[in-house]
């Protein structure tokens, strides 16, 4: 999500994002900001889901995803082979990031 803003001021008109499967509301937030002329607003609230964004794909990918979702009330299973599900440390770890949301 880091490139989001910059690319809506390049004439980008949506993003594609793991993250809006959990955090949506925040992503519409960003798109309204910057269209009612609030670029900064909208980088303040990209800048905000840098760690969970980084969380559920660089760091942890599809596993992470999954389980980000579950956090948030979303059933959708383990993830398939060969990707394993996160080891109890690392669910604590996802849900840190996430707490706050």
């Amino acid at each position: 999500q880091s490139t989001w803003v910059p690319s809506l001021k390049c004439g980008a008109t949506g993003t594609i994002s793991s993250l809006s499967n959990i955090l949506g509301a925040q992503l519409v937030n960003i798109y309204k900001a910057f269209n009612e002329g609030d670029t900064k607003g909208a980088s303040e609230i990209q800048d905000s889901l840098l760690a969970p964004n980084n969380t559920v794909t660089k760091q942890f990918g599809v596993p992470g995803l999954k389980y980000a979702m579950e956090l948030f009330g979303y059933k959708c299973g383990p993830p398939r082979l060969p990707l394993l599900p996160l080891t109890p440390e690392q669910k604590i770890q996802v849900k840190n990031v996430f707490s706050s949301f």
